[in-house]
């Protein structure tokens, strides 16, 4: 896109993938309501091992969390998986799941 200026950043794992973050700065995008419900609205999930841990470790860092973990178990009583959200940067919703088998 001729005169596109972007902002990227990359995140690396801990098992050495990378994850690549991009934002347009410039042309400016429509502001869009970046609720988890709103079709066409983002986020980004994440697999972790210990939900509650990185729950409590982000928060004592300033992360804004809009709950603790909650648990869920699926409509069939299989499958039971933790899960929160945290508003990261640009107010992008960030995903947690840690997953029980």
């Amino acid at each position: 896109m001729p005169g596109a200026c972007l902002r990227i950043f990359i995140v690396q794992t801990p098992d050495n993938r990378k994850i690549e973050l991009i934002e347009y700065v410039q042309p400016k995008g429509k502001r869009i309501d970046l609720k988890i419900c709103t079709t066409g609205g983002g986020h980004i999930a994440f697999l972790v091992g210990d939900i509650q841990k990185m729950h409590d470790d982000l928060s004592k860092k300033g992360g804004k969390f809009n709950h603790p973990p909650v648990w869920v178990t699926g409509n069939d009583g299989k499958g039971k998986w933790g899960v929160c959200y945290l508003k990261g940067p640009n107010d992008i919703t960030l995903e947690f799941v840690e997953v029980l088998e």
